[in-house]
């Protein structure tokens, strides 16, 4: 089922666990600025509010 996200049988893993964590993180690597989303915020095309996250992301590693 698409967006299900279901914990592991101890209880872990689940959302509850990935709850007040960054969603993208910035660094660089080899010398270039790179951001790493730990989500899909383009998955078919329907962000939900995701968009500005991809915009940010795009404007920081473009400097």
């Amino acid at each position: 089922v698409s967006g299900h996200w279901r914990a592991t049988e101890d209880g872990s893993g689940g959302p509850a666990d990935a709850a007040g964590r960054a969603s993208a993180v910035s660094g660089s690597a080899g010398g270039a600025d790179v951001v790493l989303f730990g989500t899909e915020p383009l998955f078919r095309d329907h962000p939900k509010g995701a968009f500005p996250q991809v915009g940010r992301a795009l404007l920081s590693v473009g400097r």
